[in-house]
Parts: C-alpha cells; sequence; structure tokens
C-alpha cells in the first residue's frame, strides 16, 4: 500500500520537474551551470522523502504510543498515570528551555 502511493507521489513530483525543466527557453540550458539542475534533482528527492517516510514514521509513533498507554492503563493505572504526569512535564521542559 505505502508502495504504490510513494510510486504515484514519486511519479507526480517527477512528472512537475519535468515540466518546469522544459517550460523555459533553451537558451537558460546553456547559461545555467549543469550543478545547479542537478541539486535541484537531488531536492525533489529530498523533498520526495521527507513526504512519503516523515509522514509514516509519525503515524506508526501515534499508533505505538496509544498502544503502548493503553496496555500500560489496562495492567496498571497507578503507573500510567505516573507515566502520563512525567511525560507531560517533559513536554513542558522542553519547550520551556529549549525556545
Amino acid at each position: 500500500m505505502f508502495n504504490k502511493n510513494q510510486l504515484s507521489i514519486k511519479h507526480f513530483i517527477k512528472r512537475k520537474f519535468t515540466t518546469k525543466i522544459n517550460a523555459p527557453s533553451y537558451s537558460i540550458f546553456d547559461t545555467r551551470l549543469n550543478t545547479e539542475t542537478l541539486q535541484r534533482i537531488q531536492d525533489q528527492n529530498k523533498i520526495q522523502n521527507f513526504i512519503t517516510w516523515k509522514g509514516i514514521d509519525f503515524s506508526l509513533s501515534v499508533f505505538n504510543i496509544l498502544i503502548f498507554s493503553s496496555l500500560l492503563c489496562y495492567f496498571n493505572p497507578i503507573i500510567f498515570s505516573i507515566y502520563t504526569t512525567l511525560s507531560v512535564f517533559s513536554i513542558i521542559w522542553v519547550v520551556f528551555f529549549f525556545t
């Protein structure tokens, strides 16, 4: 499922990139360095990886936290409340001191 979506996103981004490259006249390529075109292709790959893999990683992390929290609450609600309190405190600590 993810592989098919990844291929369609990859195809869409490359198609848009190709049409944008071919839209200007070819005289631009006489003045533009080849490394600039290669850099744009690498930027496109970075954007594609960010869109596909960061979303998947985030959704799996949220799912993992929900499962872990529900199991912890099921087995011992006191430890769950301690864990939740300390987690909220650590998030506040990071936001307060790292901004």
